[in-house]
């Protein structure tokens, strides 16, 4: 098991995989725990979207963005880009879900996060991009 992923978190996302196959009416296959992606969905045989699922302890309206991993950003508008669909990102809060496709995304928003605090380690940085929440779309599981 990957090192930064708990039983929760995996109980999480398989949670978050069952509300996406009810909402978009299709099937959501989980992707290997080191995979760029978490999910790959799928309607008679035809790809529909790749997504990426977070969690955040908050509540919707505590921060106006969430954070997008560019590194994750780019493996979604890539996969989606060569398997002919889109990409998604799903965010779990803890009043509702939110979702965004990646082209509603603006990318050009990207600044360096500093990771110390969440891997403890000296030089930890990562890009990221910001999502508006007010960009997102609700999913409508509560």
């Amino acid at each position: 098991m990957p090192r930064f992923e708990s039983p929760e978190d995996r109980a999480r996302q398989e949670e978050a995989r069952g509300w996406l196959a009810t909402h978009f009416e299709c099937d959501v296959v989980s992707q290997e725990p080191l995979s760029e992606i978490d999910y790959v969905a799928t309607r008679n045989g035809r790809a529909l979207w790749v997504g990426e699922h977070k969690a955040r302890f908050v509540q919707s309206t505590t921060y106006p963005t969430v954070f997008l991993s560019w590194r994750k950003w780019m493996a979604l508008v890539v996969t989606g880009h060569n398997m002919e669909c889109g990409g998604l990102y799903v965010v779990r809060f803890y009043d509702r879900v939110l979702f965004v496709t990646m082209n509603k995304v603006d990318a050009r928003g990207w600044r360096y996060f500093d990771t110390r605090h969440v891997y403890r380690t000296a030089s930890d940085h990562e890009l990221v991009v910001e999502v508006p929440v007010s960009d997102m779309t609700e999913l409508h599981v509560f």
